[in-house]
């Protein structure tokens, strides 16, 4: 059955759309197409692009503490078989304490 639109965008909410933006620009190696104070857009080409929009109020979730649990989860495919661990203490990221992700898969 064809669709009566597609799928053009995702955006999460952060405190810091700018680093949560340089995040995924790095992991995907998508340019920032669009920036603004509040909004940062990131895309391979135009037809879908993931934005980070500020919210002054946001909480990270500490999934998987019932308080605060994810509202969403980004899944990425990877080029190698080690955790990015570099990547994300650079960005600020970090691995669940019980990701069932292995640091090192073989």
């Amino acid at each position: 059955m064809a669709g009566i639109g597609t799928l053009s965008g995702i955006a999460l909410e952060c405190r810091d759309p700018a680093a949560l933006a340089e995040f995924y620009r790095l992991l995907t190696g998508w340019p920032v197409v669009y920036t603004t104070p509040e909004w940062y857009s990131i895309g391979a080409d135009d037809d879908l692009h993931l934005s980070s929009q500020l919210a002054h109020d946001h909480q990270p979730p500490t999934w998987p503490d019932p308080p605060r649990p994810c509202s969403s989860i980004c899944t990425s495919g990877w080029t190698t078989w080690t955790w990015p661990s570099g990547l994300c203490s650079q960005s600020g990221r970090r691995r669940g304490s019980t990701s069932p992700i292995p640091t090192t898969y073989g």
